[in-house]
């Protein structure tokens, strides 16, 4: 079996929510990255005020993190639960961090820097959806079946109880 193979079967075994974030960071991070090594001085300028510095990074943490967990932690067996528990865990971790730069990104900007004539420095009043909103929704996304999990879980022990 070669490597594109195995590939595609770890991604045909991931849960739904977690292909959604593996071909967003897949796309974002290839778009990103083409930006930076093509057209730095033209479009890379232009949405900087936009995205921050480098707008694609904190998802390749995510392709590397699920193109490496092994195969064999993705098939049905009892341990499954815990290691996809685990890649949750810490996907949630770094979007969270990501998430609070972002909120300190956004009280720490000041109306000097709004109208900076440096692109770099330039901070556009749309960035907090992507320095915020963006992880954010992922986060839920991402939590959505643990929560669903904890809360199926906390209704059954209160039947037990009745």
């Amino acid at each position: 079996m070669n490597y594109f193979e195995e590939l595609k079967t770890k991604i045909g075994l991931l849960p739904t929510d977690l292909k959604w974030l593996f071909w967003f960071s897949v796309y974002l991070f290839s778009f990103c990255t083409l930006l930076l090594l093509f057209v730095r001085e033209q479009l890379y300028e232009q949405i900087v005020p936009y995205t921050g510095w480098s707008p694609g990074t904190i998802y390749f943490f995510f392709i590397i993190m699920l193109i490496g967990m092994p195969k064999t932690s993705l098939e049905m067996n009892k341990d499954k639960h815990m290691s996809l528990l685990n890649v949750r865990r810490s996907i949630v971790f770094l979007l969270g961090f990501y998430l609070i730069i972002g909120i300190y990104d956004w009280f720490d900007s000041t109306p000097e820097f709004y109208n900076h004539s440096n692109p770099y420095l330039r901070y556009d009043p749309l960035r907090p959806f992507f320095a915020i909103l963006l992880p954010l929704l992922w986060i839920l996304i991402v939590v959505s079946p643990l929560m669903k999990d904890f809360f199926r879980k906390r209704l059954k022990t209160s039947i037990k109880k009745i």
